[in-house]
């Protein structure tokens, strides 16, 4: 259960019908922040920035700050007029709750309701976890702020490339928006084509494909699976562990059952950088004083079950920089 301690928190959920109520009771004299998370509760990258959000306020503004969290559900429902739909609920909450600040997680929060309703209007956002290019949804902008989402997949393809035969590169992720996205997103991060991409609607599909590249490739990274249609993670994992022929990377760390080296970023950075942003335009700040910016931390997890599979063997600076070490029947923690 989270631990809430100061910040007044109302939760809203999309998919109930209009007008959202207001509670006039509320203490006008608090700052009012809107934190949107473009999926739902319970995915964990964006319910952790979220909670690193509240957890920041709680702590700088006790008993200061009332805040609302809403969610857009865009991951489960990741069609057009879907997202619109939900964008258009956002702007009614925001024309009737009038926040001091809005901050945004992910990109549908961009997509639909920040560039459409708010680009260079008075109330100041602050975005995390944006995979588009920000110059797509028209930032920067005089209210927007935020930190772009880069996936560390360039240090991720230098270490499997010690121990891949040939530079041939693959990817495997879900079939979604986002991931498309990112596909072209990690292409240029890494300054190669990928040779064989495939996007996977379903369970079956998927492995379908697992098998299918690893013919076809030297490298392969696996991006997401974890929202195909009817995924299932036991099964996946004794897949993998079955059929894995080549190399193969992640950049976050739910995949690390399925692939040999996982490198994630830190959704806690995410959450504490708007947080912070957020801060400092309550404190009378402009957006456009505030630097668009790009994550930087990140972790390091290896399988070592996977690396007893492909013959392979881990340095011991690399073993000393794990995070994570996946054995055969537990998972160590450093």
């Amino acid at each position: 259960m989270r631990r809430i301690i100061a910040a007044a928190i109302c939760v809203i959920y999309l998919f109930s019908s209009l007008p959202l109520s207001i509670h006039a009771a509320e203490s006008a004299s608090k700052k009012r922040v809107l934190i949107i998370n473009s999926y739902h509760k319970g995915f964990k990258w964006s319910d952790d920035i979220c909670d690193a959000i509240v957890d920041y306020f709680n702590k700088h503004l006790p008993g200061r700050v009332e805040i609302k969290l809403v969610y857009m559900d865009t991951k489960r429902n990741n069609s057009e007029e879907f997202g619109k739909n939900a964008g258009v609920k956002i702007k009614k909450l925001i024309d009737l709750w009038k926040p001091d600040v809005v901050i945004g997680s992910d990109d549908s929060v961009a997509k639909y309701v920040i560039a459409p309703y708010f680009l260079n209007s008075d109330i100041p956002f602050v975005f995390c976890g944006l995979n588009g290019d920000p110059k797509d949804y028209g930032f920067p902008a005089s209210n927007v702020t935020g930190l772009r989402e880069s996936d560390l997949v360039e240090p991720l393809y230098n270490d499997l490339k010690k121990f891949a035969r040939g530079k041939r590169l693959g990817y495997l992720t879900a079939d979604k928006e986002t991931q498309r996205i990112m596909a072209e997103v990690n292409e240029k991060q890494i300054g190669q084509k990928f040779d064989k991409v495939y996007f996977a609607k379903n369970f079956e599909e998927w492995k379908k494909y697992f098998l299918i590249i690893q013919n076809e490739v030297d490298i392969l990274l696996m991006q997401d699976v974890y929202t195909v249609n009817d995924w299932d993670a036991e099964a996946a994992q004794k897949f993998v562990r079955e059929n894995i022929r080549i190399p193969n990377g992640a950049t976050s760390d739910v995949m690390s059952p399925y692939v040999l080296i996982c490198i994630y970023k830190s959704s806690k950075e995410h959450g504490l950088w708007a947080a912070e942003a957020a801060l400092k335009i309550l404190n009378g700040a402009k957006p456009k004083d505030i630097p668009i910016a790009t994550n930087k931390k990140g972790y390091l997890v290896l399988n070592l079950v996977l690396a007893d599979k492909l013959d392979i063997v881990f340095s011991p600076t690399m073993l000393r920089a794990a995070k994570l070490i996946i054995t055969d029947k537990i998972e160590k923690k450093k």
